[in-house]
């Protein structure tokens, strides 16, 4: 008979790959943003257009030519790179830079209801969107200068919302207090200090506005809704203006032109771009004095900082605040490496701050005085500071009365009364006659006492002997004469032991 064996086949691995919940929600979220903010943008340029096309010098220029100068600002806007006849340009519109990071943060609100990793799939859908259509509208665009800038506006807005979340206990993150203390702080401080350069900005385009006139005018403008225009052109760099006047409060300045470094020491003379918004470029050096108002934001900011934000422990502090400074420097090279131009090779090809050192010098200010308000206010430094104090001022004690014990002990006694050691010996002669004083009073006291209490006694102690001198003799006259009869019993006062005693106590009290 033939024998049946069974073979057992072994199982293959097999790996299961499964999506997180919500991760359609999220890419469906970046594509919305990316379409939403690149229809924005051509509508701007298609209005633009419209508005100019009757101008004779944009006789050849089309409506496909406006469409695709549409396509080539998108680019700009996600960082991107312009080749215009051999020309490189990279200017990026900041201001709608901001409105496209607004747009995915307000979409990613419909992904918190799930997971937090969910949300990073909108990163993928707006960065392959945004991409696509640079790619395909523009003329002069290099499309892959954008994915940089398509990969980090969305990463910025994920970011933001991860850290928004508290209700969603799947969307939040947990990290320590201290942590989400120290990103909230730096991304105020980073608030503060744009607050204070567009007072700057605000303060330098009043006091050059003649000067900006006069370049506005050189455009020929004549209709109010052109002047719009130009001024809508201008503001889409808003936050680059601010930017620069932040880092040349700091003393770093910035470039227009690889020779030209506009800073609060240097004042170049050199030729500019046909930009009305440059003629607020100061004329003049300040010194490097105005830093100080930075300073003075930082110490202001980090008063409320002490108020109304506090850590328990100084250590928990000194941590939130080193979180601080960090966010800070990394949001200010950020703002730096976006406001920086290109524009050509030659003189034009720097236009901007420094990105390592204006970032730098604004971190040491602001953070530097919001570190030492907080610091010397905490609870914990006040009260070491007045325990400190408190020691130092009982070892003070301590060793003068020590001093002053070894000083007395050197003083000759005879002499303790007339020598005067820190107050000592001056203080012992007031005690002593005070004492001799009061021990005189008692005498006198005692003494008048006596005198009106020694007539009252000398008068009883005279009758009483008187009383005992007539008993006696009675005592005498019976003993001399006896009768017939005899007393058998006799008083205690008739023992002549107590006559006897009697005398002796009045003798006593005469003399």
């Amino acid at each position: 008979m033939s024998e049946t064996k069974t073979i057992e086949a072994q199982a293959r691995p097999v790996i299961h790959i499964r999506l997180p919940d919500g991760w359609a929600r999220a890419m469906l979220s970046g594509v919305q943003a990316a379409l939403v903010s690149w229809g924005l943008v051509i509508v701007m340029v298609m209005a633009t257009y419209w508005s100019i096309a009757a101008n004779p010098w944009l006789k050849s220029a089309t409506w496909s030519d406006a469409f695709a100068t549409g396509g080539d600002l998108w680019g700009l806007v996600l960082g991107g790179t312009l080749n215009m006849s051999g020309t490189h340009i990279r200017v990026i519109p900041t201001l709608i830079c901001l409105i496209v990071l607004l747009f995915l943060r307000a979409f990613l609100i419909s992904s918190r209801r799930f997971p937090a990793i969910s949300q990073w799939w909108a990163v993928i859908g707006f960065a392959l969107t945004s991409c696509a259509l640079a790619a395909g509208t523009s003329d002069h665009l290099q499309w892959h200068t954008t994915i940089v800038g398509s990969l980090i506006l969305p990463i910025i807005a994920v970011i933001w919302s991860l850290l928004s979340s508290s209700v969603n206990k799947h969307v939040q993150i947990r990290i320590p207090d201290w942590v989400k203390h120290g990103l909230r702080l730096g991304v105020l401080a980073a608030l503060g200090a744009a607050g204070v350069g567009f007072m700057a900005l605000i303060c330098a385009v009043w006091a050059a506005w003649d000067r900006i006139v006069h370049i506005h005018e050189l455009f020929f403008i004549s209709s109010t809704y052109d002047t719009v225009m130009t001024v809508m052109a201008q503001l889409m760099f808003m936050p680059t203006a601010i930017v620069w006047a932040v880092s040349w409060l700091t003393g770093a300045g910035f470039y227009v032109g690889a020779d030209a470094l506009h800073s609060p020491t240097s004042t170049p003379v050199a030729p500019i771009p046909v930009v009305p918004l440059l003629g607020a470029l100061p004329a003049q050096t300040t010194g490097a004095w105005v830093i100080v108002f930075l300073i003075a934001a930082g110490c202001a900011y980090g008063i409320y900082v002490r108020m109304r934000a506090c850590e328990p422990s100084i250590r928990a502090q000194a941590g939130s605040l080193l979180t601080m400074s960090v966010t800070l420097w990394l949001l200010s090279v950020g703002a730096a490496g976006a406001s920086r131009m290109h524009i050509g090779s030659e003189r034009m090809s720097i236009l901007g701050p420094d990105i390592w050192r204006a970032p730098s010098l604004l971190v040491l200010a602001m953070c530097g005085a919001i570190t030492v308000c907080v610091l010397i206010a905490h609870p914990a430094t006040v009260g070491w500071a007045r325990t400190q104090c408190q020691r130092m001022r009982a070892e003070y004690r301590d060793a003068r009365d020590t001093s002053v014990l070894a000083e007395a002990a050197l003083v000759d006694p005879l002499d303790s009364a007339e020598v005067d050691l820190d107050g000592s010996s001056a203080d012992f002669t007031e005690n002593t006659h005070e004492s001799a004083k009061e021990n005189s009073e008692d005498e006198k006291g005692s003494t008048e006492q006596e005198k009106h209490s020694k007539p009252v006694l000398t008068e009883a102690s005279h009758m009483q002997k008187q009383q005992e001198k007539s008993a006696g003799a009675t005592e005498n006259s019976e003993v001399s004469e006896p009768g017939p009869q005899e007393v058998s019993q006799s008083r205690p006062g008739d023992d002549p032991r107590v006559e006897n005693s009697s005398s002796t106590e009045i003798k006593t009290e005469d003399s």
